[in-house]
């Protein structure tokens, strides 16, 4: 995937975005990440480095008011099922998933509204 299709995933596939649209303020945003694809896998380094891109030309810098909590389940639904719950239970302001199976995961876990992009 390039890096404009990834931002455009990004722009897409947040389960919910409730962040304002300036990243003005002193408050750290957190943003949630499950994905299927192992963390060592090149593409998944790449979407991570177009991930940082997108969010840097919105003004989003990683550690300074935002903080990515990924979570890699290598396609092993158990672990889908655990990460899903984990990345819930932290409350993120922002939840994205990677493909239909890490979204069910995570919808089974949440009554709060859903978006799929």
């Amino acid at each position: 995937m390039r890096r404009r299709q990834f931002i455009r995933w990004f722009a897409g596939s947040a389960i919910a975005w409730p962040l304002a649209a300036s990243a003005q303020g002193g408050q750290i945003r957190r943003i949630g990440l499950l994905m299927i694809i192992p963390e060592g896998d090149p593409q998944s380094r790449a979407d991570r480095d177009a991930l940082k891109f997108g969010l840097h030309a919105l003004g989003w810098i990683p550690g300074r008011n935002v903080d990515l909590e990924y979570r890699w389940s290598d396609g092993d639904e158990t672990m889908l099922r655990k990460y899903a719950a984990e990345l819930v239970d932290m409350s993120p302001d922002v939840l994205m998933t990677e493909g239909t199976a890490a979204f069910a995961a995570v919808k089974r876990q949440t009554k709060a509204p859903l978006r799929y992009s």
